[in-house]
């Protein structure tokens, strides 16, 4: 699915024969999707109301079917409890002064510049090295890890991605999950004080499955969110101005960016059960697709929607998602965003676009621009 550059209006539920697919678009139904539990991410649902037909599963199935983004309560909610161990508020607080560090030392390359590419210079290296860190992962590692997890985040995310790019996913994820069993391997025989020794009591497949969650939770969206705010700073010269004379708008000016921007465009539920959504009937095994920068743009919660304002008070975003599956690594994004926007606002108040337009990457539901100069 190609991210579109006009997001179109929230509408009521209907059923797309096509995709065979409900899609949600309006804020309150992807909302009520993504809290009710009534609705969720385990496609296994499908194949148990007869929609799919029962396969025998490849390695692949069988790595995704471990990680908890994909499982319901309670196995979700203990896996959960487990990672979230790196991502606590005291985790994250303790991060700001090596977030800092690494985004000086990305922006100070840039001063005898006329002009970088943005992406490749802070918003893909900035994430990598945060959890790396967090996990206690090689720097030597860092490219290495990069490209398995673009290739990997694209598979599970991708929701119309092209077999190529299918096929590259899943050899990647094997070999991330060759790669992650050695770490953790390594940890039980040499344990260390870093995230991946909460995971050391599980066992396979779900330890290694939920140490991939833990580097994806901390690097793709955020890549994604410091992009898409570049962009719409960009685009909107007098907000960066606003933010530049008046940094104490920061916090909510990352909020706005998440609202505005989406760095998610789409997630995917299956029903349960039966479930009346306004006028339409979900049935049992039915996927249904939220849009979430759609809601993210609905009218009945955000005055003025296709406006950027970074004031914003009452924003009740859906761009991390909600309810009990909402990404694990909010926080280590937001922080990030808030330091790299922050510092290069600081630095350079009028930057700007280097040449009119804005090329994004194809396929998929994260919105990430390819390039920005």
């Amino acid at each position: 699915m190609r991210v579109p550059d006009v997001l179109g209006a929230p509408e009521p539920p209907r059923f797309e024969p096509r995709l065979r697919c409900w899609v949600f678009s309006r804020h309150r139904d992807v909302a009520f999707a993504l809290r009710d539990p009534r609705f969720s991410p385990d496609r296994s649902h499908r194949r148990e109301a007869g929609l799919e037909p029962e396969a025998q599963p490849s390695a692949f199935e069988t790595m995704r079917a471990a990680m908890f983004l994909f499982r319901d309560p309670p196995s979700h909610t203990q896996l959960r409890a487990l990672a979230q161990r790196a991502f606590t508020h005291r985790a994250i607080a303790a991060m700001e002064g090596r977030v800092r560090e690494v985004v000086e030392e990305l922006l100070c390359e840039t001063r005898e510049c006329d002009h970088i590419d943005f992406m490749r210079r802070v918003a893909e290296p900035l994430p990598v090295v945060a959890i790396s860190d967090i996990l206690g992962l090689p720097a030597a590692d860092r490219a290495l890890l990069k490209g398995w997890s673009d290739d990997v985040a694209g598979l599970l995310l991708g929701l119309g991605s092209e077999p190529d790019a299918r096929m590259r996913g899943r050899e990647s994820l094997l070999e991330l999950r060759g790669y992650l069993r050695a770490v953790l391997g390594e940890r039980s025989a040499r344990p260390r004080d870093d995230a991946m020794a909460h995971l050391l009591p599980l066992d396979e497949p779900e330890r290694s499955a939920t140490a991939l969650l833990l580097l994806l939770a901390g690097h793709e969206t955020t890549t994604s969110l410091l992009g898409t705010a570049v962009v719409a700073l960009c685009e909107h010269p007098e907000q960066r101005d606003r933010l530049a004379e008046d940094p104490t708008l920061l916090g909510t000016a990352v909020e706005e960016l998440l609202r505005f921007g989406s760095p998610l465009q789409a997630t995917r539920r299956f029903a349960l059960e039966r479930v009346e959504v306004g006028d339409c009937e979900v049935g049992p095994g039915e996927r249904v697709v939220c849009l979430l920068g759609v809601a993210n743009r609905d009218p009945e919660v955000f005055a003025d929607p296709n406006r950027l304002d970074l004031g914003r008070r009452d924003n009740r975003h859906l761009a991390f998602g909600s309810g009990i599956h909402a990404c694990l690594g909010a926080r280590l994004a937001r922080l990030e965003a808030r330091v790299a926007i922050g510092e290069l606002v600081r630095r350079f108040p009028h930057f700007g676009l280097a040449r009119p337009g804005v090329t994004w990457r194809e396929g998929g539901v994260l919105r990430v621009p390819a390039t920005l100069p």
